[in-house]
Order: C-alpha cells, then sequence, then structure tokens
C-alpha cells in the first residue's frame, strides 16, 4: 500500500495518536482490520471435510468427528452419524507461542497439522456422535459412566463469558415434548433413556464435592437452633435444682425424704437431655447425609457439584 493510497483512503480524524499516524503514513497495512501477510498452520483437511478458511488463522471444518488425526473419532473409526462443526480460531497458537518464547521458527511442529484440542487458541466443537468428549479435551474423569458415543457441544478458549441481559440457565435434563414414550420421554442422540443428570462446576483437577441445598440448609439450621435452645434451658434448670439441692443437704441434712421428688425431676430432665442430644444426632445424620443411606431433608445435593 502506497503512501498516497494510504492518505487518500483513511480518514486520520480517527487516528487517536501520533505513533498510529506515523504508521499509518508510513503505509502500515494492519490498521482498520485490514489484510495483513500472516505465516499460518496449513490444515491437513481429511477426504470428508470442507474447509472454510480465512486469511488469518481462523477456520471452520464440516465433516466428521476427528479429534486428531485421520484415524481419530468415530469418523477415523468408520462409524456413521457422526457429523462434525469445528470452529477454531488460532490453530497451534500455543505451540507457536512455545516457539516464540525459544527464539524458534514459529510454525515449527506445526507447518501441517489437524485438529490440535491442546494447543488451538479458542475452539467450538458441535459433534453428533463423540467417542468421549472428556477425553477429546483432556479432562479428568468425574465418576458415573463415561459420556461415550453421545452428541457434544463443546468451547473452549482462554477466556469464556456467558452473557445474558436478564437470565443465564443451565440445565441438565429432558425437555417438556410430545411425541416421546410418556414413560420414557426425550431420549438421548442415541435413543437411550436420559439418566444421571449432572451439572459440574470444576476447576482444574480438584476434587468435586456436593452443592449445598439452601432451603434444606436453613430448614435444618432453624430446627437445630431450637434444640440446641431447648437442650441449654434443660441443662440450666439442672444445673439450678443441683444448686437448691446442694443447698439443702448442706442445710438440712434431714430433709433427705423432702427433697426426693425434687430428685426424680432432675432424673426425668436429665433424661430429657440426653433424648434431645440423640435426636439432634440423628437429625444430624440425617441432615449430613453421614448414614450409608441418604435421608431425605440431607442438604447436599445429589445433581449439583463444584470445587
Amino acid at each position: 500500500m502506497s503512501k498516497e493510497f494510504t492518505r487518500k483512503s483513511l480518514n486520520y480524524a480517527n487516528v487517536t495518536d501520533d505513533y498510529t499516524r506515523e504508521l499509518v503514513d508510513a503505509g502500515a497495512t494492519s490498521f482498520f482490520c485490514s489484510n495483513v501477510e500472516e505465516r499460518i498452520p496449513e490444515f491437513d483437511k481429511a477426504p470428508c471435510e470442507v474447509k472454510i478458511q480465512g486469511n488469518h488463522n481462523a477456520f471452520i471444518i464440516l465433516g466428521r468427528d476427528r479429534n486428531s488425526n485421520w484415524i481419530s473419532g468415530h469418523g477415523g473409526k468408520g462409524s456413521l452419524q457422526c457429523g462434525m462443526i469445528d470452529l477454531v480460531a488460532g490453530r497451534g497458537q500455543l505451540t507457536i507461542a512455545q516457539n516464540k518464547k525459544k527464539n524458534a521458527d514459529p510454525l515449527e511442529g506445526v507447518e501441517f497439522v489437524g485438529p490440535m484440542f491442546h494447543s488451538d487458541a479458542a475452539r467450538i466443537y458441535i459433534t453428533q456422535k463423540a467417542e468421549d468428549i472428556d477425553k477429546y479435551f483432556g479432562l479428568k474423569p468425574s465418576g458415573g459412566p463415561a459420556p461415550s458415543n453421545k452428541s457434544a457441544v463443546a468451547l473452549k478458549a482462554d477466556q469464556m463469558r456467558i452473557i445474558a441481559r436478564e437470565k443465564v440457565r443451565i440445565y441438565a435434563g429432558r425437555g417438556n415434548f410430545e411425541g416421546f414414550d410418556p414413560n420414557v420421554g426425550e431420549t438421548n442422540s442415541i435413543g437411550g433413556r436420559l439418566r444421571g443428570q449432572v451439572i459440574e462446576l470444576q476447576v482444574g483437577n480438584e476434587e468435586l464435592h456436593p452443592m449445598v441445598l439452601g432451603h434444606k440448609l436453613v430448614e435444618y439450621l432453624k430446627k437445630k437452633n431450637k434444640k440446641e435452645r431447648t437442650i441449654l434451658k434443660t441443662m440450666f434448670n439442672i444445673h439450678m435444682n443441683l444448686m437448691t439441692l446442694n443447698t439443702i443437704v448442706s442445710i438440712l441434712p434431714g430433709a433427705a425424704v423432702g427433697i426426693a421428688p425434687m430428685m426424680s425431676q432432675t432424673i426425668t430432665d436429665s433424661g430429657d437431655a440426653i433424648t434431645q442430644v440423640i435426636n439432634t444426632y440423628l437429625d444430624e445424620i440425617n441432615a449430613l447425609d453421614s448414614d450409608l443411606i441418604p435421608g431425605k431433608n440431607h442438604i447436599l445435593s445429589n445433581t449439583v457439584f463444584t470445587t
């Protein structure tokens, strides 16, 4: 691009700093989203794939399921019904960044590559059927059956945002549609019954913990607080009765027969206190899920987990 052409085609009123003005005046072509020469990896296109490619390391690939070379995924194994859409920006970028740190050729090792789920900068991967979407993205197994042979949508980038002006809803479960077996409802993509729906919010390989159910926790704490107050009141009465008993015994040694009813009541109160303690312990087992069989009021979720 010549200086004369640059001057005629650009409005300098939009150039906000002297440095940019100098570069534009010198004929720099990278500003204002103009095309620029960039060395980028060449994509190893499989025979079944359609490639839509921009000029700056951005791709849309339509083909059959694969997460690496031509023999990977269901496409590589020869499966049918495994259509795939792979949207990638920054193919091989992590490798390119490491090469730059070592002052090596930026494209060393990524001159000609297929999908690199470990090294591409940003991806949206949509597949009709994946062998194991967690393995594709190098995720640690989190319990339960492996997500094999299921449809999947996966997103990966340095930063991710899900933005809604009013409401964000993450839902795991079947939709309310007509036309399915009323005893089964909506199935998965291979016709199976939906089972064990779980939502996991995980950071790295940290251990997953069940989320606390807010309403159950409040209900449990209120009951616990009420019973603790009862126990404290009973303990206070026991203490006062013992003080009275000790006083009478110390002053009127011959009045032991007269204090027998009080002693009986003290024993009764002590029994009630012990009963309260036992009931409180049983409620804790029921609420905190520390028994072998979870109680109906346990406060830990069976379906939502986080680190």
